[in-house]
């Protein structure tokens, strides 16, 4: 059979099978396929191995001694105009996304093939090895529109349970710029009509970078890997000018704010400089990175000294390290302490990075490690009308055993469930030996760096992550120690970090990996550990 007689054959089968609403853009396929080609493809093993679902991975799985995988440049099949027709709104039965599929259309530029539940494509330039399997409902729902999406407010303009469970695709192709084109038949959330949906190369790219992570709004920012310190290591960073910045540069110089951002998310401890003298400097710093917390203490809160005070830190006694508000929901994420006045004898400020502490106990002791992650403690308030309990692990640690937050406030500390059997009271002491170990470890001189805030400072740290306490002080007849204190809630700090990878991906500069970050802080601390042991 000649060329020319093959690929006739191929233009009239197509031609049977489309309805001539697809007829403009079968033509720009058309003319432009090559002759067919049967191709013995020898599966490779990666080939052969299990795919996933949503990832650029091919989805076959060959045995071993199967026959080698024929594949054939079959002509376009588009549905006939009866099946789309029909609207399947019952549940539809899972199938197999990696058979082949009934439908498919070929651009220069790719495939689309797709049937029931499922749509796969891949680039002119791929193998089906490389092809990227979706699900049409996902898809559908995933549409943003101006009819599907409010491009004011950004909300969706329909429910996800408008859609059927496999929503009919009418036509699908690649374009000529890589985007993927799909247009839904008898699509009830548009209006019963058809609608067409488009995803920009750009989006595609990240569909198969991100894969099950890509959420439409949560972008996950490549946040700067965390440095936990010990004293020298802070020290040395203050001595390079890190974790500084004046009062002016924070409030008006975007790129040195997003440089203060960037060693507040590493280090979680920074320091504004030059603050003005007023109550409400605080205020303006921390509205900078997002809008204030309001907790039973209020928008802004004084730390002096007082008579019958409501909590230890409005005494001037010890206190020793913690994080505010662990009975609190939300715990907040950052604290701001504006120092109005400090010219009494004592009162300098301690700070202790707990995830450095939760790094050596969990390099030094890891059954203690495991004990902290596991047994969880209680922490409440109760006072002027206010009732506050909450319960926590000593040490959150993520999927890959690495810890993420610490939760450490011996003064806020409530009792833990009466223990009246053997196994409640063994639970109890595993926990204190754990818990004094860590202890010891963030208090040690090494690791605790200890400043007195000079009036027209403000430090800024991370309460889910840095301790924080004070020496006693005696203000006398004269002297005075006040702070003026407020809170960032977690999400808002979140935001202003994506902020900051958006602007850093802006200026082309490098974005740390997304993952990997808690091994690479265990090999900072790691590293110390044995430079210290070297020296002694």
């Amino acid at each position: 059979m000649t060329r020319a007689l093959r690929a006739t054959q191929r233009v009239a089968l197509a031609a049977a099978r489309c309805t001539s609403t697809a007829a403009p853009v079968r033509s720009l396929c058309l003319l432009q396929q090559r002759p067919v080609a049967a191709r013995n493809v020898q599966a490779s093993p990666s080939a052969r191995a299990p795919r996933s679902f949503g990832t650029t991975a091919a989805r076959a799985q060959t045995p071993a001694a199967a026959e080698p995988v024929v594949e054939e440049e079959e002509p376009d099949v588009l549905p006939s105009p009866e099946e789309l027709s029909v609207v399947a709104d019952e549940v539809v039965a899972p199938q197999d996304p990696n058979k082949r599929f009934k439908y498919r259309f070929r651009t220069s530029a790719g495939v689309v093939a797709w049937e029931g539940a499922y749509l796969r494509f891949r680039y002119a330039n791929e193998q089906w090895d490389d092809h990227f399997t979706l699900s049409t409902l996902w898809l559908r729902d995933s549409c943003e529109c101006r009819r599907c999406v409010d491009p004011h407010s950004g909300q969706k303009t329909f429910s996800t349970t408008d859609l059927p469970d496999a929503p009919t695709i009418k036509h699908a192709m690649i374009r000529y710029d890589k985007a993927l084109e799909l247009t839904f038949a008898n699509d009830k959330a548009s209006g019963g009509g058809d609608h067409t949906v488009r995803f920009s190369a750009k989006t595609l790219a990240e569909w198969r970078a991100a894969g099950s992570r890509w959420h439409r709004f949560a972008f996950t920012p490549h946040k700067p890997d965390i440095i936990p310190w010990d004293r020298a290591s802070y020290e040395a960073l203050l001595a390079e000018g890190r974790c500084r910045v004046s009062y002016n540069d924070w409030v008006q110089d975007e790129a040195a704010f997003f440089e203060a951002l960037r060693d507040l998310s590493q280090t979680g401890l920074i320091f504004v400089t030059d603050v003005p003298q007023d109550e409400a400097s605080v205020e303006r710093i921390a509205t900078r990175i997002g809008p204030l917390m309001h907790t039973f203490y209020g928008w802004t809160w004084d730390v002096r000294s007082k008579p019958q005070a409501e909590n230890v830190a409005y005494t001037n006694v010890f206190l020793g390290l913690h994080q505010d508000l662990m009975y609190h929901d939300p715990i907040p994420g950052l604290q701001l302490l504006h120092c109005l006045a400090n010219d009494c004898a004592g009162g300098e400020s301690l700070f202790s990075h707990g995830l450095r502490a939760a790094y050596e106990l969990k390099l030094t002791q890891p059954q203690d490690y495991d004990t902290l992650c596991a047994r969880k403690t209680w922490f409440g308030y109760r006072r002027n009308g206010h009732h506050h309990f909450a319960r926590h692990s000593t040490i959150v640690s993520g999927q890959s055993r690495q810890p993420t937050e610490v939760c450490w406030a011996p003064p806020f500390q409530t009792t833990f469930p009466l223990a009246t059997n053997p196994r409640q009271v063994d639970n109890v002491r595993q926990w204190r030996s754990a818990a004094k170990k860590f202890q010891q470890i963030a208090e040690s001189e090494r690791n605790t760096f200890e400043v007195k805030l000079k009036p027209g400072e403000c430090v800024i740290f991370d309460n889910r992550r840095v301790l924080h306490g004070r020496r006693e002080f005696d203000a006398g007849n004269t002297g005075s120690r006040w702070l003026k204190g407020a809170y960032v809630a977690k999400a808002v700090y979140h935001a202003a970090q994506t902020r900051l990878a958006e602007y850093t991906r802006a200026l082309g500069m490098a974005l740390p990996p997304m993952k990997g970050s808690g091994e690479r802080a265990q090999k900072y601390v790691e590293e110390a550990l044995a430079a210290r042991q070297a020296k002694q």
